[in-house]
C-alpha cells in the first residue's frame, strides 16, 4: 500500500511539475543584436560596429524572474582605423614623410552569460548578466622600410576576461521581444539593440 500511495505521489509530482513548466513556458531563445563597442588604442578611440548571434535556454521561475544561460557569437562590420606619421625618410628631393593607416578589426566576439531577468505584468522586463567573453583583434599596417618596397603587416590578439551586460526591454508578444543594453568587458565597452524570439 505504501508503495502504490509514494508511485501515486511522485506520478502526480511530475505531472504537476510539467503543468507548472508548461505555465512558465521554459524553452529555447534566439536572438540577434547590433553592439557598438568602444576601446582605445595609443589614447585614440576606436569604434566597432558588431553584428550578434544569441542562443539560450530560459528556465521561469515565481514572481516573474527567469534565468537564461546564454551563448553569443559575433563579428564586425564597421571597422575603425588610426592615422600616423611615423614614418619619415630623407631623399634626393628633401625629407619626405609617409600617411600610413593603421587599420584595425576586431575579427570575432564570443561570450558565455547568464541572464537574470525580471518581468513587470505590462511586458517591460529588466535584466542584468554577468559573462566571460573572448575577443579576437586584428592590427594592419603598411611597413615603408622593407627592402622591397611597402608592405602591409598584421598582427593578431585575443582578450579574455569576466564583464556584464545589463538594460531593459518590452515583450512584443508571448514570442518576440526587444531590448537595448550596456555592456563592459575591462577596457571594452558598448551599447547595443537586441531582438529576440522564445520558442
Amino acid at each position: 500500500m505504501k508503495k502504490i500511495l509514494a508511485t501515486a505521489f511522485l506520478f502526480t509530482s511530475l505531472i504537476t511539475t510539467a503543468e507548472a513548466a508548461q505555465q512558465a513556458d521554459n524553452g529555447f531563445v534566439v536572438g540577434i543584436d547590433y553592439t557598438q563597442l568602444r576601446t582605445t588604442v595609443y589614447d585614440e578611440d576606436i569604434t566597432f560596429g558588431v553584428i550578434n548571434a544569441a542562443f539560450g535556454y530560459k528556465f521561469n521561475f515565481p514572481n516573474n524572474l527567469s534565468l537564461t544561460p546564454e551563448y553569443k557569437i559575433g563579428t564586425s562590420v564597421a571597422d575603425d582605423s588610426l592615422d600616423v606619421y611615423a614614418y619619415t625618410f630623407t631623399a634626393s628631393s628633401g625629407i619626405v614623410t609617409y600617411r600610413n593607416e593603421i587599420d584595425i578589426e576586431l575579427d570575432s566576439f564570443m561570450a558565455f552569460s547568464l541572464r537574470g531577468q525580471y518581468e513587470l505584468d505590462n511586458g517591460i522586463y529588466f535584466y542584468i548578466a554577468p559573462s566571460y567573453a573572448r575577443t579576437e583583434v586584428s592590427v594592419s599596417v603598411m611597413d615603408y622600410a622593407k627592402i622591397t618596397g611597402p608592405e602591409k603587416v598584421s598582427l593578431s590578439k585575443t582578450h579574455t576576461d569576466l564583464g556584464y551586460k545589463g538594460g531593459i526591454g518590452f515583450n512584443l508578444n508571448k514570442h518576440w521581444g526587444a531590448d537595448i543594453s550596456y555592456q563592459k568587458h575591462s577596457d571594452i565597452k558598448g551599447f547595443s539593440f537586441a531582438v529576440r524570439y522564445s520558442f
